[in-house]
């Protein structure tokens, strides 16, 4: 749905103009946009770290992104890594439930329903992945 990611998009550049983790979230959905998985993940953790100072719509934005991005990277992992899929299959089910518990308090549109459904068939195609914080399981 074009006139969700639109308002997303207006939504964020509001805010960054003035740089932070509303500059960063921008850029990672530009990156992801383009199909550049692992800078959008390195943007995403750096949103993390100051998600705190996102509006609610832009932790929900975050959310659904970090989810979207560890799934499809997950999907791209060979089987000779299968505990790293493991660790990104745990980790986009805990962003993607964060995403949806997230989304009805956030402004209307702000997560789509285009991305409402991507976000559910991710989680069924994620089956019984247990959650994980995985970015502490990553950095060992």
């Amino acid at each position: 749905m074009r006139l969700g990611r639109e308002l997303v998009v207006g939504l964020v550049l509001a805010g960054a103009a003035c740089g932070g983790p509303s500059a960063d979230l921008l850029r990672a959905r530009q990156a992801y946009d383009q199909g550049d998985l692992y800078r959008t993940l390195a943007l995403l953790r750096l949103v993390g770290e100051d998600e705190g100072s996102l509006t609610p719509e832009g932790r929900a934005q975050h959310a659904y992104l970090r989810g979207m991005t560890d799934h499809r990277i997950a999907a791209t992992l060979p089987e000779g890594r299968a505990e790293e899929r493991r660790i990104f299959r745990g980790c986009a089910r805990r962003w993607l439930e964060r995403a949806r518990a997230l989304a009805p308090a956030s402004a209307p549109g702000t997560i789509g329903a285009e991305q409402l459904a991507q976000l559910e068939q991710s989680l069924d195609e994620l089956g019984d992945a247990p959650a994980n914080d995985c970015d502490r399981k990553l950095a060992r």
